[in-house]
């Protein structure tokens, strides 16, 4: 709505708190799709899937790089690692280091750090 009302990415960038590269990423992905979306909205498509390819626009693009290491689930599971003390794992410490929390998690067999 700001961008149709003129405002530049900067001032858009300010107004949400966002940063400025940002607004113009994701102003970029939503012109290069609306003549595909303006298409979808005026022919015969249902409102569900023109919903999915609205969420399609708005989903994030594949990042370049090495793919993630560990799924989702094995980063909650680690992180609950991390929350519980180490003397309920037999650990004589009072925190968790780098190196404690690596090794109970490859202990529990969780993840290979």
């Amino acid at each position: 709505m700001l961008a149709a009302d003129g405002i530049n990415n900067t001032e858009i960038s300010n107004r949400l708190e966002m940063n400025r590269n940002q607004v113009r990423m994701w102003r970029s992905r939503w012109a290069s799709a609306s003549a595909t979306l303006a298409e979808a909205e005026t022919s015969a498509t249902s409102d569900k899937k023109l919903i999915q390819l609205i969420i399609l626009v708005l989903s994030d693009q594949p990042r370049s790089g090495k793919p993630a290491t560990f799924t989702v689930d094995k980063i909650v599971q680690i992180v609950a690692v991390a929350c519980e003390h180490p003397s309920q794992s037999q650990r004589p410490i009072n925190e968790w280091t780098h190196q404690e929390l690596a090794s109970e998690v490859v202990k529990r067999g969780i993840g290979i750090v």
